[in-house]
């Protein structure tokens, strides 16, 4: 992603993957989030709950409205992330969505806060080398 390469991804409870230095903050903003400084993928950021590693997640204080989703790297398509939404119980009202190079670098959001940004079984595609996306 961005061109880092890593064998280890740290995953925050807020459903954050950072390639570089991650941090908690559930506090999500428009990228890019100075809360992380090397490649991240946001998934869902909210305040959330983690049920288990695939993220089957719910919000902090509405433990009814779940997410479950993936995201996928795949070493035979470098800077390509693909993120796979099953279940989206609220639409991505409260959540950011995307990628980011660095706290101050390239980014790609794809919603922001946005209501009905994610169906059921929504793919996205990033496509961090060449800065595009599709969905």
């Amino acid at each position: 992603m961005y061109g880092y390469s890593t064998s280890t991804v740290p995953v925050t409870s807020n459903n954050v993957l950072c390639l570089g230095a991650c941090s908690s903050d559930f506090t999500n903003v428009y990228f890019p989030a100075s809360s992380f400084a090397g490649p991240t993928a946001l998934g869902f950021w909210n305040d959330l709950i983690t049920s288990a590693f695939a993220f089957y997640a719910s919000h902090f204080g509405q433990l009814s409205r779940y997410h479950q989703f993936q995201i996928l790297f795949r070493k035979n398509l470098p800077g390509i992330v693909k993120f796979i939404y099953y279940q989206a119980s609220d639409g991505g009202a409260s959540a950011t969505i995307g990628v980011q190079n660095s706290s101050s670098g390239l980014s790609m959001t794809y919603a922001f806060t946005q209501v009905n940004a994610m169906t059921n079984t929504m793919a996205l595609i990033f496509g961090t080398n060449m800065d595009t996306f599709s969905g």
